[in-house]
């Protein structure tokens, strides 16, 4: 499922990256250390998609992990950002 969400989001080909993963849902709230738990196989999806060699420091440089929002249906968003650009980090920010 990663390597086709990579692949039809066109994530082009990239030597370093950034994941930032943000989740929602409904009841509960998840603790921002519990976001993990899905991140390997986002990861090995990426990497079979070829946007990065392997999941090897030189090549995954960070993983972020947005605490999660409470929203009417349960959700995981994930981006990927080109390490050896800028990387603009307002989104980290609370809205």
């Amino acid at each position: 499922m990663g390597s086709e969400a990579a692949t039809s989001a066109g994530i082009p080909a990239l030597d370093k990256i950034v994941v930032v993963v943000r989740t929602g849902g409904k009841g509960v709230l998840q603790d921002v250390g519990n976001c993990h738990g899905c991140t390997k196989a986002i990861v090995d999806g990426i990497v079979d998609a070829g946007v990065i060699p392997d999941d090897k420091p030189e090549h995954l440089r960070w993983i972020l992990y947005a605490a999660p929002v409470r929203d009417k249906e349960h959700w995981i968003e994930v981006t990927v950002h080109d390490a050896s650009a800028p990387i603009d980090y307002s989104f980290l920010h609370d809205e």
